[in-house]
């Protein structure tokens, strides 16, 4: 049993130990003062809320829902943000299928009564999320003041268990549903001024959260232009006049025209505002922003360039049609995405896949890799946009083993100036902005760990090959359940050999095809041949199918995992003891590569035996796309060139 009486928010606060005695006006001074506090704790805690955020936006871009889930206090806040988000942001709430849910401990009547004994059950909590069917694409936050609610315990448990992004929202330090969250937003506000009652600071403190939580989401979602809310709900007189002043300001247009547009729209804001900036009819302003996913920024943009297209002129610097490429060459792959200039949207159609581009094992075949690859995404983007590629970003792996003079060369094919970095340079500078501190942790065909310190001072770890390291990749876990069939085969006992063998056959066969070595007969031999002689991505592959076993409860399967995680989490901490000297603030953290992106039980298995929750300040579930670095190097460019000309 927890010992509750510890918990920061049972404690007695002495500043209103005689509270009872207290005028009025005294009473409400000192609320006021102690509530002047919860911004602070707050603050602390912005960027584990900011990635909550980050990660219910993804939720919503690709179908998933945001669920709050709590009980008492927290719970009703929960279902009170759930709420708001329907007239605000336009969007369908509540169970089953709602964007945003809040879930309360005993149901909907708990909001009014308490249910007994439903927060103390951690399988109502599973129940709960269970019967909304919660999966991957949703994002499930936690929320209890005291950090340990059994409810809230056992749905965090289970969301992580069927790969659903976690949050969790308290006002406690090191709260037990912390350890069961991807971001851990802990405000922690002290003790209350009425003892225990956490619907005060603590209440303060969670409202303040979930409204940025949903904010932020939905403005990253499009749901907002500028600070407008455009796509209000006008269901009353109130919101039909509010509805018609954000169409006049975002026009720019007289009370008349936005009464005109609105009710043109069939009284849909967005809708309104596209018709009025860019000269469309109902219907094409709705085609229009349904191709923009909702963005009204990203509607006006495509407008204007169509415009431009058709003008004389269309190319010239500063065009909006512009572009810019983003090239991720890596061992197993080499992938192009183009931007554009204007809005820094990507364009999907231009996409672009080629073989390896590991300058270090075949530096020829990636060369041609790379260039094949920008010449095709160029050709794409230029058919879609009719303008010319600004700037190139490539990061290569390997990249350090060739000058960037040679590495060049192997993007001439499109002509514009270039930046050339290693791959993990561009994963940090997609995720991470030029002041910022973070960290990536690499788990893929081969496995590194990287740290930026506020600018292009970047420290590593690992990433020394399979020779010499790549533990906790796809690689070294397939590697060592092959190791341990050959042990058995060298103990004498082929009957144990053979049943892990064929457990793990079975796991992969229920899995994507892929070269293996499981076939009848197989020897030591045939998994020696296989493991020297086959591309390394195809004994990377084999390790989801141990993923796999391990899911379903075979200890040996884990105990392989955490083994070879082990050795990357020793990688790790060296890293974070290193940049401590020089930078002692945590740092946020982002997991990428493909065996971490494809397998939630090995992340949450990496975050457990890594630890280190003082040095890191949020998981970031969601690694940025690393194509996305061109961004970034662009505007550097970009500063670079007028600094140039200023001097």
């Amino acid at each position: 049993m927890d010992n509750l009486s510890s918990l920061p928010t049972e404690t007695r606060n002495p500043k209103s130990a005689s509270l009872d005695l207290l005028p009025a006006e005294e009473i409400v001074k000192l609320m006021n003062e102690e509530d002047g506090t919860v911004a602070e704790a707050v603050r602390k805690a912005l960027p584990a809320v900011a990635g909550i955020a980050r990660a219910a936006a993804f939720s919503f871009e690709r179908g998933g829902r945001l669920i709050y889930m709590g009980a008492g206090t927290s719970g009703r806040l929960g279902v009170l943000d759930a709420a708001e988000c329907r007239p605000t942001f336009g969007v369908p709430v509540g169970a089953p299928d709602g964007t945003v849910i809040g879930l309360i401990a005993g149901g909907m009547g708990a909001i009014f009564e308490a249910v007994e004994g439903a927060e103390d059950s951690p399988e109502l909590g599973e129940k709960d999320l269970a019967d909304l069917r919660v999966g991957p694409l949703d994002t499930v936050v936690g929320v209890a003041a005291s950090g340990r609610t059994p409810y809230v315990v056992g749905g965090l448990t289970y969301a992580r268990s069927v790969g659903a992004v976690t949050g969790a929202v308290s006002c406690a330090k090191g709260a037990k549903i912390s350890s069961l969250a991807d971001h851990t937003a802990e405000a922690v506000t002290g003790p209350e001024v009425l003892t225990g009652s956490t619907r005060l600071k603590a209440g303060t403190a969670q409202k303040m959260i979930l409204n940025m939580i949903s904010t932020a989401a939905f403005v990253l979602s499009g749901k907002t232009f500028g600070n407008l809310m455009v796509d209000v709900q006008a269901t009353n007189e109130k919101l039909v006049d509010r509805a018609r002043r954000i169409v006049m300001t975002a026009v720019g247009c007289g009370p008349d025209e936005a009464a005109a547009l609105f009710d043109g729209s069939g009284q849909n804001v967005k809708t309104a505002v596209v018709m009025g900036l860019c000269g469309l009819d109902r219907a094409g302003a709705e085609t229009l922003l349904s191709a923009s996913s909702g963005h009204i920024r990203r509607a006006v943009s495509a407008r204007r360039k169509d415009r431009e297209q058709s003008a004389e002129g269309s190319g010239s610097p500063g065009n909006a049609s512009d572009f810019i490429i983003g090239i991720d060459a890596g061992g197993t792959k080499t992938r192009a995405l183009a931007y554009r200039t204007d809005d820094f949207a990507p364009i999907p159609e231009s996409e672009t896949r080629g073989g390896p581009g590991n300058l270090t094992y075949d530096p020829e075949g990636a060369f041609a890799a790379i260039s094949e690859t920008a010449r095709k995404c160029a050709e794409a983007a230029l058919k879609i946009t009719g303008g010319t590629c600004r700037h190139l970003s490539v990061g290569a792996a390997g990249f350090s083993a060739v000058s960037a003079k040679t590495a060049g060369a192997a993007a001439d094919s499109v002509d514009c100036p270039k930046t050339f970095v290693s791959d993990a340079t561009l994963a940090l500078h997609a995720n991470f902005g030029p002041e910022e501190a973070g960290m990536i942790i690499i788990s893929g065909t081969g496995s590194a760990a990287f740290m930026q310190i506020e600018g292009n001072h970047i420290l590593r770890a690992g990433g020394w090959g399979n020779l010499l390291g790549d533990g906790g990749s796809g690689w070294a876990v397939s590697r060592a359940a092959v190791r341990e069939l050959l042990k058995r085969f060298d103990a004498g006992d082929p009957a144990s050999a053979r049943a892990f063998y064929e457990s793990w056959h079975s796991a992969h066969e229920a899995g994507p095809a892929a070269g293996s070595p499981f076939f009848d007969g197989c020897t030591p031999g045939d998994l020696i041949a296989f493991v020297t002689r086959r591309p390394k991505k195809d004994l990377s592959r084999l390790a989801c199918s141990l993923v796999s076993l391990c899911d379903a409860g075979d200890p040996l399967a884990e105990r392989l995992i955490r083994n070879e995680l082990s050795v990357l989490a020793e990688d790790c901490a060296r890293l974070l003891d290193r940049a401590e000297k020089i930078l002692p603030r945590p740092v946020p953290v982002v997991l990428t590569g493909g065996f971490f992106e494809s397998n939630p039980t090995v992340r949450r298995l990496f975050r457990e035996i890594l630890g280190r929750g003082e040095r890191v300040s949020e998981w970031r579930e969601v690694p940025a796309d690393p194509t996305r670095a061109a961004v970034r190097h662009y505007l550097e460019a970009l500063d670079a060139e007028r600094k140039e000309t200023k001097s």
